[in-house]
């Protein structure tokens, strides 16, 4: 774990934050356990049905912090660049679209609008004064359907 003194996350650099949403997590990965996929993401090291909230959770962390310049436990990425802040947008972008992904999502959530996010996430600009949560766009699949959002 890293932990970062306010002298060395300089304003210009700024930092990526999850508020994960247990609960929906949780529902998340019971659902995922009951998929049946025949390919799943190569980040996930824990396979179905042995998945927990907690293994899932680190894991896809640990996908997207390769893409940052700093990592605090599993809620904060950064400091960032502003280059390292949209590949790390890209990269959730891309896992959201992951097709056991979104099997797993339509089962926990069969509601095809709803608001289930596994997190929601923020960008602090200044050492964590303010946070600006971040939006993502809403993705689609080859036939023009809207993929379930994982992520705010």
């Amino acid at each position: 774990m890293v932990f970062y003194d306010d002298d060395e996350v300089p304003e210009s650099r700024p930092m990526f934050l999850f508020d994960w949403q247990l609960d929906n997590v949780q529902t998340f990965v019971a659902a995922a356990n009951r998929v049946n996929a025949t390919r799943l993401p190569s980040w996930l090291k824990r396979r179905p049905p042995d998945m927990t909230a907690r293994s899932f959770t680190e894991e896809l962390f640990e996908a997207v912090e390769t893409h940052a310049g700093g990592r605090l436990g599993h809620v904060m990425l950064g400091p960032n660049t502003l280059q390292q802040l949209g590949a790390i947008m890209a990269a959730l972008a891309s896992l959201q679209a992951d097709s056991f992904l979104q099997a797993a999502a339509k089962e926990a959530f069969p509601q095809a609008f709803c608001a289930e996010y596994l997190a929601v996430t923020y960008c602090f600009d200044t050492r964590g004064n303010r946070g600006e949560r971040m939006r993502f766009p809403t993705l689609y699949d080859r036939d023009g359907q809207p993929l379930r959002s994982l992520f705010m």
